[in-house]
């Protein structure tokens, strides 16, 4: 990988739908005092027991920071429910897309356990990635944040993935990538395969910021960071209350 001096901060960080909004707001404007550059959030939604999220976190994001989001139009919970923060002081300019995952025809009998076992009404959720193109000093960088399905398991996760890919093989290639996100590789047993399946899906282009720290309260891997031609300087989960998810953060240079 490339050495340089031009360095970024980017965290991923699920947010179990902004149920602790003051404290994962907290949160989110300590990771930007700490130095986050883009901050790509999971879960977001716009109301959750009427609390309105996003406009809570507008009104004290800093002046130099904006904000993009994948979500319905009527406020659902499950819907893509992605969003991105980054400073404006950092990157010049940012473009974005919208990517549909594909979705599950019908529940398994695992995935209906699942919901019976938590006394949750069954549902397909929409998944997605939300992809941001930004400049950085004169580099062009993607950043895809995604959300994989936790139901239907490593097959129905790998043929979302494989969406992605295709997609980003398919428009005009980057030089500098990022993929991050919340990819619900659950499960205590084949813990390596399952990341071994990401890193072969994504293509050894990628490189694997962090392998196998926990990154959820459940002590399970969750979420990832993976690189493209940049260098990972430093990469860390910090352990801060409010979701089930703890950030995932990478120092990372062109």
């Amino acid at each position: 990988m490339k050495t340089g001096n031009h360095k970024f901060t980017i965290v991923t960080y699920n947010i179990l739908d902004g149920r602790n909004a003051e404290k994962i707001i907290q949160n989110i404007l300590g990771l930007i005092q700490n130095g986050a550059s883009v901050i790509c959030l999971q879960e977001v939604r716009q109301v959750y027991r009427n609390i309105e999220f996003t406009k809570l976190l507008a009104a004290r994001l800093p002046a130099h920071f904006n904000a993009h989001y994948y979500l319905e139009g009527d406020a659902r919970w499950f819907d893509y429910g992605l969003g991105m923060l980054w400073d404006t002081t950092v990157f010049s300019s940012a473009a974005f897309h919208q990517l549909p995952l594909p979705e599950q025809s019908s529940l398994t009998f695992w995935d209906k356990m699942f919901y019976w076992v938590l006394g949750l009404e069954p549902k397909i959720i929409k998944r997605g990635a939300l992809i941001g193109t930004f400049i950085f000093g004169q580099t062009s960088i993607r950043i895809t944040n995604l959300h994989l399905d936790f139901q239907g398991g490593n097959a129905h996760r790998a043929n979302q993935l494989k969406s992605l890919t295709n997609y980003l093989t398919s428009t005009a290639p980057e030089e500098y990538e990022v993929v991050c996100g919340d990819f619900n590789t659950l499960g205590v047993f084949n813990k390596k395969e399952k990341i071994f399946l990401l890193e072969k899906q994504l293509g050894n282009v990628f490189q694997n910021v962090l392998r196998q720290p926990y990154t959820s309260a459940i002590v399970q891997q969750l979420d990832y960071i993976f690189v493209k031609n940049l260098t990972v300087h430093k990469a860390s989960v910090l352990k801060l209350r409010g979701s089930d998810h703890y950030p995932l953060r990478a120092n990372i240079g062109t």
